[in-house]
Order: structure tokens, then C-alpha cells, then sequence
């Protein structure tokens, strides 16, 4: 199982961040620990360390096609 780490900035939108954990679960991603934090009224930012036993890459591709996120760092 790989562990590591997804960064992601998103607009601050009813249920943006429920679509969010929804891709990671559906992709099979555990995650370890995370931490969010609302940037303005705007935008929020999500830290997650995540554990997978797919690639990162693809729950990551997959976050990127959502209309609430504007960046996914890994």
C-alpha cells in the first residue's frame, strides 16, 4: 500500500467537499489524515494523506475532472 500525500484548492460550493471524499473512496483511497482550511469565501484548501493500493495518479486525474476543483497537487 502506497502512502502519500494530495493538496487540493477547491471553490467553497455546497457539497464540493463531500464530491471530493466521494473520488477518493470510490478509487479506494483511505485516507490517513486531513486537513482544510476555507481561504476566503471563495475557495477552500484540503490536505490529505492518503493510503492506496491504485495509483495516485488516477484518483488524481479523476479529482481534476470535478467543476469544483481548481488545482490538485501531489
Amino acid at each position: 500500500m502506497e502512502n502519500y500525500q494530495l493538496v487540493i484548492k477547491a471553490h467553497n460550493r455546497p457539497g464540493s467537499l463531500e464530491r471530493i471524499l466521494r473520488v477518493i473512496r470510490h478509487r479506494g483511497g483511505i485516507i490517513v489524515k486531513m486537513d482544510m482550511q476555507v481561504e476566503s469565501a471563495a475557495f477552500f484548501s484540503a490536505r490529505f494523506d492518503l493510503a492506496n493500493s491504485k495509483a495516485k495518479q488516477q484518483i488524481s486525474d479523476q479529482l481534476k475532472k470535478l467543476v469544483d476543483i481548481v488545482t490538485v497537487n501531489e
